[in-house]
């Protein structure tokens, strides 16, 4: 699932008045803290997920 997709089902459930979890909003902003960082280096940050 891309981070596009994430935000939108997100921010849809924001919309119809559902709050976020507080894991999803940690697990949100971790994420896109990481991808600030590669992104201002200049380096391919990769997350991979294991069940």
């Amino acid at each position: 699932m891309s981070e596009k997709a994430v935000e939108d089902d997100a921010f849809a459930e924001v919309k119809n008045n559902k709050r976020p979890t507080a894991h999803f909003v940690q697990l949100y902003w971790l994420l896109a803290s990481f991808i600030s960082a590669c992104a201002e280096v200049g380096a391919a940050g990769y997350v991979i997920c294991q069940p």
